[in-house]
């Protein structure tokens, strides 16, 4: 069994949140640790496998670490790029995509866990039970880089108060805002929170303000009321009517306020409400009336078929295959009806323009048909890792394997039996069947007869034959963790592995001739290498790398994200240690490089030259926070201006702000120097409208006219 190595350093804490969760499979295992920042082990951490490039992804339990912050992760695949989680209370939640098992690989050094406490209330220090409260920071995206919204212990954002009242938040340093809704309550949202962006919060008091009741009834067109129609007010507060069309929402903040009432047999309708404190009264009147459709879906045999959903209308089958719709009157609909294993029949079906109701309608599907058969040729470990696809699209040829939305056989491993179900047969080009190993692939076509529901199809996989080989430095040194692969052109490999520690490979490829190639993050193959592959083994390859241009340097302050922009793409590395997190660009050609790290909203970028391709330039990147504050009010002509607004240093930082409807700005968390204050969005500094630069030893309040021509 190959044993991989992995080094995790953590630091902010989530529990797991609910996935869902297969079974591990294979024989190689990842040998590990957790550490915090200081180089100190974690017991106790939940360390998960989330397998990925890989048709569906899924997520792997994994192990806990010992005392020693030591874990073994048992019965994974070779060769399986892998995305690994650690989580623990107290620590920021560890990331780490690892494509390369035989590295070793950290994590970013992460930030500890900052902790926000407290409780909810209401305006009588009554506390508020079920509140839902969570954050939000200044200038971060959930979905951006520098978020943890993929995570499995991700849940620490929110929480719910207890009986007591009392919550508590785990996240990065950041500068939240927190926000706490509940019903019957106006929602609260507390901004710019008083503590430092890396200090703990506790003893903070939410103090939500019960809402005003908005009741009245719900009528249609004639003035008739409705029952099982939704009154909405904001994303926590809504109602149905009652048989008699009453309705009462509460929560619902004073003031000039939009409803929205909907029904499934009417249009949508909003009524602005005028609320005031306590209770108020509002009749809402839906809607014109819509166009009932009814009819069942079936299959050729005239069985029903459930489940089935419509294209652009809400509603799916019953049991026996009815439904009941409403589409909006005068509007012709063509009825696309969507169901799993099942396809639709030409032509589709039509309702024309009209008001009147359609009874008895009658939708039919054709069931998908199924191929059986054997795959030959593989061995029992290799058909643990077979998957079989079908396609009625046409040929897709091997090279661009990585489908999705395409029916998925299932196999029997044992025995080498696969069916897959669900295939459109309609085409005349017949369906596709790949079996898919890694980088190997049999593709073969199947011409059903009209009206064969099932056939058979067996597969067999070439035999491969070993190519071995040692892939050594400029200095003849061996070198570990180089991805080597047979190829042609720019198609996908035909065979590939990692270099263990002693720069040796084992290549197992069909007979034929084929470029050599490799990869690393700091060498490069720079004459090209043919490879015969026949039934007699070829002696031992000898593969020779040669370092190309490099950037690299130290990450200070809090973890974040570095990128690079440059003549062509470039990846970058990045390496957590005990004595700190390193990054390494590799691969570089000479020219200008811009390389940005962001973290919580903050941004550093360098300009970097490289004059040659052999080069290596170190270059730090400094994201620590500083104590100062810079705000104002940006007018025009005395109007207030609600462009985004940037702030950039002279060593490189940038910052971004959005100006409130006054034209009030605020950036946080400065360091002195000096400043340009600038006109511009993110991406788009080139394009940037200088406004006046703001030498900053102390907070600051700036009044700017952009009139002014003297500012």
């Amino acid at each position: 069994m190959r044993a991989f190595s992995l080094l995790l350093l953590l630091a902010l804490p989530f529990p797991i949140a609910a996935q869902t969760v297969s079974e591990i499979q294979g024989t190689a295992s990842l040998e590990g640790e957790v550490i915090d920042p200081q180089g100190n082990p974690l017991p106790g951490a939940e360390v998960w496998v989330q397998t990925y490039n890989c048709c569906p992804p899924a997520l792997l339990p994994g192990a806990v670490s010992g005392a020693d912050g030591r874990f073994v992760i048992e019965g994974l695949a070779e060769d399986q790029p892998l995305r690994l989680f650690a989580c623990l209370p107290g620590h920021v939640p560890a990331r780490l995509s690892l494509k390369n098992p035989l590295e070793r690989p950290v994590l970013p050094m992460p930030q500890p866990a900052v902790r926000i406490s407290g409780r909810v209330r209401d305006p009588r220090g009554k506390p508020v039970a079920g509140a839902a409260v969570s954050v939000t920071g200044q200038g971060i995206s959930f979905e951006s880089p520098d978020s943890y919204i993929h995570h499995p212990c991700q849940d620490r954002f929110s929480a719910l108060s207890e009986k007591n009242g009392s919550f508590s938040l785990e996240v990065p340093p950041a500068n939240w805002s927190v926000e706490a809704r509940a019903q019957d309550y106006v929602s609260t949202r507390l901004e710019r929170l008083p503590r430092a962006p890396d200090q703990n919060l506790e003893g903070l008091e939410i103090v939500l303000t019960p809402g005003s009741i908005v009741a009245g009834r719900v009528l249609d067109a004639e003035g008739r009321p409705v029952a099982g129609a939704q009154v909405t007010w904001g994303p926590v507060q809504q109602a149905l009517s009652d048989k008699d069309g009453l309705y009462e929402v509460r929560g619902v903040a004073s003031g000039r306020q939009t409803l929205v009432v909907s029904d499934p047999a009417h249009e949508p309708a909003l009524r602005d409400v005028q609320v005031s404190p306590g209770r108020s009264r509002a009749d809402l009147l839906l809607g014109s009336k819509r166009r009932h459709i009814r009819g069942r879906v079936l299959d050729l045999d005239g069985a029903p078929i459930a489940g089935a959903r419509f294209e652009g209308v809400t509603g799916a089958t019953l049991e026996d295959g009815s439904f009941s719709l409403w589409i909006s009157k005068g509007a012709a609909w063509d009825i696309h009806v969507e169901k799993e294993g099942y396809f639709p029949v030409e032509p589709v079906p039509r309702v024309e323009a009209g008001d009147e109701p359609v009874e008895e309608l009658e939708v039919r599907m054709r069931r998908g048909v199924s191929v059986t058969g054997r795959v030959l040729g593989l061995r029992p470990q290799e058909l643990a890792q077979l998957r079989i696809q079908g396609s009625s699209t046409g040929k897709r040829g091997c090279d661009r394997v990585r489908l999705s939305g395409e029916p998925l056989g299932n196999l029997d491993e044992a025995q080498g039996l696969y069916r897959i179900d669900g295939l459109d047969a309609s085409s005349s080009k017949g369906i596709w069947v790949r079996a898919l190993l890694e980088t190997r692939c049999v593709e073969r076509n199947l011409i059903l007869e009209p009206g064969e529901e099932e056939a058979v199809l067996d597969f067999e996989f070439p035999p491969v034959f070993p190519v071995r080989g040692r892939v050594l430095n400029a200095e003849n040194e061996p070198l570990a963790g180089v991805w080597i692969g047979l190829g042609h052109g720019d198609s996908a490999p035909a065979a590939e592995a990692w270099t263990r520690p002693d720069g040796s490979f084992l290549l197992e490829a069909e007979r034929g001739t084929y470029d050599l190639q490799a990869s690393h993050e700091a060498y490069v193959l720079t004459q090209k290498q043919r490879v015969t592959v026949t039934e007699t083994p070829a002696g031992n390859l000898k593969v020779q790398l040669v370092p190309r241009g490099r950037i690299r340097g130290r990450l200070l302050g809090p973890a974040g994200v570095v990128t690079v922009k440059g003549p062509q793409p470039a990846k970058v590395q990045t390496r957590t240690a005990r004595e700190g997190i390193t990054y390494l660009i590799t691969g570089l050609v000479p020219g200008e490089w811009n390389v940005t790290a962001s973290a919580y909203g903050r941004i550093i970028r360098q300009r970097v030259v490289l004059r040659s391709e052999e080069e290596e330039i170190f270059q730090d990147l400094d994201l620590h926070f500083g104590p100062l504050t810079l705000s104002g009010r940006l007018l025009d002509g005395g109007k207030p201006v609600y462009e985004p607004v940037a702030l950039s240093s002279d060593d490189g930082f940038f910052y971004y702000a959005r100006p409130e409807g006054d034209g009030t700005f605020r950036f946080e968390d400065l360091r002195e120097g000096t400043y340009q204050l600038q006109l511009g969005r993110a991406g788009e500094e080139d394009k940037m409208i200088p406004v006046r630069k703001v030498q900053l030893s102390a907070d600051r309040d700036l009044v700017i006219d952009l009139a002014n021509k003297e500012r």
